[in-house]
C-alpha cells in the first residue's frame, strides 16, 4: 500500500499496482485489470454557517439521479470537524447491473466526493474489496510546506497549458 496525497484536499492509500491520474480536476483510480473505477472529485464550501448532517447527506443524494439511479438510503458519521455520508446502490441497466459506493466528506470548506462502480460480476471478490478500503482510507491530507504547495501548483498549471 501507498499513501496518495492531493495537497490541501484529501489523502488515499492506494494498493501499490492500483493508476492513479489526474485530469480535469477529477482524480480516477484503477485496479490492474480496470475492471472497475473509482472516481474523487472537490468543490469548494462556500458557505458561512457550519455544515450539518442534512447537508452531507444531501450532497450525497444528489449524485443517483444523475446516473438515472434510483434513491438510495444515505448513513452519515459525524466526525472530527466534518461530515462523512455514505451510500451504496444499484444501477439497473437492461444488459447489466452497475454496483456503485459512494462517499461524501463534508467540512466547512469543502467538498469531496469519491464514488466507485462495477459492472456485474466485476463488483465483487478482491479488486472490489480493495476499492472499498481505498473509499475507507479517504481522510484530510497531511500538512504541506510551502515548497509542495508550490510544486503542486506548478504541476497543475503545465498541465493546464498542454
Amino acid at each position: 500500500m501507498r499513501t496518495w496525497q492531493w495537497p490541501t484536499y484529501f489523502a488515499i492509500d492506494l494498493p501499490d499496482d492500483w493508476t492513479i491520474e489526474e485530469r480535469a480536476g477529477i482524480v480516477e483510480i484503477e485496479p490492474p485489470s480496470r475492471a472497475l473505477a473509482c472516481h474523487i472529485s472537490t468543490a469548494r464550501r462556500t458557505k458561512l454557517e457550519p455544515p450539518t448532517a442534512a447537508e452531507a447527506e444531501d450532497l450525497a443524494r444528489r449524485f443517483p439521479p444523475l446516473i438515472g439511479a434510483p434513491d438510495i438510503s444515505v448513513s452519515v458519521l459525524t466526525l472530527s470537524g466534518h461530515f462523512l455520508a455514505s451510500a451504496s446502490f444499484v444501477e439497473r441497466r437492461e444488459t447489466v447491473d452497475i454496483r456503485w459506493e459512494l462517499r461524501v466528506r463534508l467540512s466547512q470548506s469543502q467538498l469531496v466526493m469519491w464514488s466507485c462502480d462495477a459492472f456485474g460480476p466485476r463488483a465483487s471478490g478482491g479488486e472490489w474489496r480493495q476499492a472499498l478500503a481505498v473509499g475507507a482510507s479517504l481522510r484530510r491530507p497531511e500538512p504541506i510546506g510551502l515548497v509542495a504547495r508550490l510544486a503542486h501548483a506548478v504541476k497543475g498549471l503545465s498541465r493546464k497549458r498542454s
